[in-house]
């Protein structure tokens, strides 16, 4: 559980530091700190939710 629980950590962190900006950049976005990237995704619908 506990290796399930880091594995899942270090993507979350991947997802947050790497792979979100990159898409806004390539969406012509400006990239920002993780809270202002994940209101970007949210208000062009790439997530459902930043607050969850």
């Amino acid at each position: 559980m506990e290796a399930f629980v880091s594995r899942f950590a270090h993507l979350q962190d991947t997802l947050g530091d790497k792979l979100l900006p990159a898409y806004l950049a390539a969406l012509g976005e400006r990239k920002g700190a993780l809270l202002d990237n994940l209101d970007r995704a949210e208000r062009l619908e790439l997530v459902p939710s930043a607050d969850e």
